[in-house]
């Protein structure tokens, strides 16, 4: 396939019929072979321009700004970043140091974090509300289960209650209308004595004062980012959801940013 430069424009309108034509059940192999470009080059534009608006993808500080953490504004692909893939890696190795288990990632996006997870040796299954996103992670992650299911539905019931050793979901909490369901689902899937592992953005008061400080309100509650952030969470309030959903022995630990403005907080907590 012959190498051409795209302006900003053609970009994003490739990423909007690519969606369509993945909406419509194409694979990522066939959507890019339609739109003329290599799959390498699809999910690198999906990481650089996903969320973006044209006058933002045109201007270089907006595009540094906006895929800090590299995600699209729909969520058709999600990656995790770096700062808590680690967090994460860090979480699993310390309850799961010498054996593989079963794990659960609700809310898997196109499968990062599940496929890492996978390399580092345990059976993981993968499941998302979105069916694009996950078509996207069967075919970029064909060894791993992977299944459309809402957190919210009867079905999730159907992996198998009490049958998984961890379950992570990060960064998804806090697009939930209903977040207790996430945590009251993971305590039923949970085994006895099973960990939940998640992240969410961390709010707390200096973090918020130092938004309104600098006046940044209109862009970390930005209207044009479809399915974004709806609930917002505290050390405090996230352990009191927490607890209340059953788990024990829980820790927060903070990550990314710098002191008192983290950017997330990772919890663990036991059934």
């Amino acid at each position: 396939m012959s190498k051409k430069r795209h302006t900003a424009e053609q970009i994003i309108g490739k990423l909007r019929e690519a969606e369509v034509l993945l909406s419509q059940g194409q694979s990522v192999s066939e959507t890019c072979k339609k739109i003329e470009i290599s799959e390498q080059t699809y999910i690198h534009w999906r990481k650089e321009y996903g969320g973006l608006r044209l006058d933002q993808a045109n201007s270089p500080r907006e595009l540094k700004k906006n895929t800090a953490y590299e995600w699209s504004a729909t969520r058709s692909l999600t990656f995790v970043s770096d700062f808590l893939v680690s967090k994460c890696k860090e979480r699993v190795e310390h309850h799961f140091p010498n054996r593989s288990a079963r794990i659960l990632d609700i809310g898997c996006g196109s499968g990062h974090l599940a496929s890492i997870l996978s390399g580092m040796g345990h059976e993981v299954i993968g499941v998302d509300v979105s069916l694009v996103r996950i078509n996207l992670a069967r075919d970029t992650n064909p060894g791993i289960q992977f299944e459309c299911i809402s957190v919210y539905d009867d079905d999730i019931n159907k992996l198998g209650e009490s049958s998984f050793d961890c379950i992570v979901s990060f960064e998804v909490i806090e697009h939930l209308f209903d977040p207790g369901g996430l945590l009251s689902r993971s305590f039923i899937l949970l085994k006895p004595k099973g960990c939940l592992i998640l992240s969410t953005p961390y709010h707390g008061y200096l973090k918020n004062l130092a938004i309104s400080a600098f006046n940044k309100w209109d862009r970390h509650f930005s209207p044009y980012w479809i399915g974004g952030h709806i609930k917002f969470f505290s050390k405090k309030t996230l352990r009191q959801m927490t607890e209340s959903a059953g788990f024990k022995n829980i820790q927060i630990q903070r990550a990314g940013g710098y002191p008192g403005v983290w950017k997330s907080m990772v919890m663990t907590g036991r059934k």
